[in-house]
């Protein structure tokens, strides 16, 4: 089974209760378990948005997981975990994905130049310079 973006009205709704319930731990992850009983569990719009439910919530153990075991990802699913990482002040993590991104998805340099506009990125650069990259 491969992931792919499900026009039905029932992913709309699971999708638009995470995003509601997006700082309700408990909550969110109810509606999680219903996204899988229903068979939804491989949309693409919903494993981004539990990534960033759990991102969020600071559980990025769980935002990594549910990335780490999608079929398939776009620039939505990197910039999300991504952001996540900048949001508890992880560059280094940030920086890591950047690179697994680029390896893996073609050249995305325009979603991580904005995130590092964000405070918490600022040590990142000269991270970034020291893994090689140029500014």
């Amino acid at each position: 089974m491969f992931c792919k973006i499900i026009n039905d009205p029932i992913v709309e709704i699971l999708a638009n209760l995470l995003r509601y319930c997006s700082k309700n731990l408990l909550l969110a992850q109810g509606v999680h378990a219903a996204s899988l009983k229903t068979g939804f569990g491989f949309d693409v719009m919903l494993h981004n948005d539990l990534i960033d439910m759990y991102a969020k919530c600071g559980v990025m153990g769980n935002a990594s997981l549910v990335f780490d075991i999608m079929f398939e990802r776009n620039v939505v699913s990197w910039t999300t975990l991504m952001c996540g990482h900048l949001q508890i002040g992880n560059a280094r993590e940030t920086l890591t994905l950047f690179f697994r991104m680029n390896q893996r998805s073609g050249n995305y340099v325009y979603c991580f130049a904005g995130n590092f506009g964000e405070k918490k990125m600022r040590g990142g650069v000269s991270l970034g310079k020291k893994m090689g990259m140029s500014w």
